[in-house]
């Protein structure tokens, strides 16, 4: 995105670090930064070390909470708060590590209001939500548990290693053009636990497993 009249050039940079040296840039957005595990990032500091040629350069940081105190993230906002340099602004919208993460209170002071509006009766509806959220599990709790229960621990333990590789492929790209054998476990897997759940007489099973209701 060019502006002549200003003089500036708006371009959006990959994660190869290659792409930002030799850039002098007077203003960036990390994006997302939380993403990087670990303390360094060399896009980071390449952007960072360029920047330096500006008279009043810019870099604001938009990003969800990084996953480890050590990470990039998490020391850049450490040392933000310890008020060493008082350029650096930093604002963080975050509940307490202990609260309960289905309560509406919680979800208010990590700042998604956004999600929850503002008429009671709104509100209401998200909070049942949460209960049921709550109340359920996740997809991926849900599945170790069954697969605990109709298998064994050892199935459970793999569900649990190929969730993760799916994770990280879905959150990192990692692993891409590499899971042709973690492919053939999940349908193995699978398989077993569709026969083994349909092998249950059926009453048995718990209500609202099926997903469909035969009528009779």
């Amino acid at each position: 995105m060019h502006c002549p009249a200003k003089g500036t050039l708006y371009r959006a940079l990959s994660a190869d670090a290659s792409t930002a040296y030799g850039l002098s840039p007077a203003f960036v957005v990390h994006d997302e930064l939380g993403l990087v595990r670990g303390p360094r990032s060399e896009l980071f500091e390449a952007l960072k070390t360029g920047s330096a040629a500006q008279l009043a350069p810019l870099s604001i940081v938009i990003s969800t909470q990084a996953s480890g105190d050590a990470d990039l993230l998490s020391v850049l906002i450490d040392d933000a708060q310890s008020g060493r340099d008082p350029r650096v602004v930093c604002s963080v919208y975050a509940a307490p590590p202990d609260a309960d993460p289905f309560a509406l209170e919680t979800i208010k002071l990590a700042d998604l209001l956004t999600t929850i509006p503002k008429n009671a009766s709104d509100a209401t509806d998200i909070k049942n939500w949460l209960t049921q959220r709550k109340t359920r599990g996740t997809v991926r709790n849900g599945y170790m548990s069954k697969i605990r229960k109709l298998l064994s621990n050892k199935e459970a333990q793999q569900f649990e290693e190929l969730y993760g590789k799916r994770s990280k492929l879905l959150h990192e790209g990692d692993g891409r053009g590499q899971l042709d054998e973690a492919a053939e476990q999940a349908l193995t897997i699978a398989t077993a636990l569709l026969l083994a759940d349909i092998s249950r007489p059926h009453s048995e099973r718990g209500s609202g497993e099926n997903g469909f209701r035969q009528k009779h």
